[in-house]
C-alpha cells in the first residue's frame, strides 16, 4: 500500500494527516524513502473516515504527483478501448510502443488490495515496460470491491484475457504471438490466478 496502513488505521476521523513527519536522521529511512513518505503525508487532508472514496481519491493524488515527470513520456501510441464481459464492458488501455514486435503482447493488472488503483495510478509503470521490452501492453481497468465483491473484479479480468487471446490481431500482435500476463500487489493475485483458469496463457511475467 502507499502508505503505513497501521498508522492509517490508528488515526482519529478527523486526524490532520500533513502534520505527520518522518526524521531524516532515522537511518532505516532512505532519501527517497524520506520524500516518499513527506509527499504522501502532504496530500493527505482531514477526513471524517477512511472512505474507498477517499482513499481512491489519495490514490490518484499520489501517483499524478510523483509520476508527474514520467506521464505523457511514452513514446508510443495510446489507446482507450472498452472489452465487453458477461457482466460489464471494461476499459482497457493499450500501449503500443514504436517499432513493436509482434510476437508477444502483455496484459497487466494493477494492484490497490482490489479496492483502490486504476489504469492512471499506473501508467507510468506499463509505459516504461512497453517502451524497454518494445511490446504491446494492455492495462486492464477491472471494477474494484467494495461495490464489486469477489468474484466480480477476477471473473471479469478473466473474460477479458480471453477475449484479448481469441483476437490477438485486433490488438495489433500476429495470430501466433504469445500471451502473457503480469500484476503488481492485489493484479499479481489476478494475474496468477487467470494462469491457473485461462486457457493459452504462454507466460506470466515475475514481479
Amino acid at each position: 500500500m502507499i502508505f503505513p496502513l497501521p498508522y492509517l488505521q490508528k488515526c482519529s476521523p478527523t486526524t490532520n494527516f500533513s502534520s505527520w513527519k518522518v526524521s531524516s536522521t532515522d537511518p532505516r529511512f532512505t532519501d527517497e524513502a524520506i520524500a516518499y513518505c513527506q509527499l504522501t503525508a502532504s496530500l493527505l487532508q482531514p477526513s471524517n473516515g477512511l472512505s474507498a472514496e477517499f482513499l481512491r481519491k489519495f490514490f490518484e493524488d499520489v501517483h499524478a504527483k510523483g509520476n508527474e515527470k514520467l506521464i505523457e513520456t511514452f513514446t508510443g501510441s495510446l489507446e482507450e478501448r472498452k472489452v465487453t464481459t458477461k457482466s460489464a464492458d471494461i476499459p482497457i488501455n493499450i500501449y503500443t510502443p514504436i517499432d513493436a514486435e509482434k510476437d508477444k503482447l502483455v496484459i497487466y493488472f494493477h494492484g490497490g488490495g482490489w479496492t483502490l488503483g486504476s489504469r492512471s495510478t499506473h501508467q507510468s509503470i506499463v509505459n516504461l515496460a512497453a517502451d524497454l521490452t518494445k511490446t504491446i501492453w494492455i492495462s486492464v481497468e477491472y471494477r474494484l470491491g467494495p461495490e464489486y465483491r469477489y468474484p466480480i473484479w477476477l471473473d471479469e479480468s478473466c473474460d477479458v484475457t480471453r477475449h484479448i487471446i481469441e483476437n490477438k490481431e485486433f490488438y495489433g500482435v500476429d495470430q501466433a504471438a504469445k500471451i502473457g500476463v503480469v500484476g503488481d500487489s492485489a493484479g499479481a493475485m489476478i494475474s496468477t490466478s487467470i494462469c491457473q483458469t485461462v486457457k493459452n496463457i504462454d507466460f506470466q511475467v515475475q514481479t
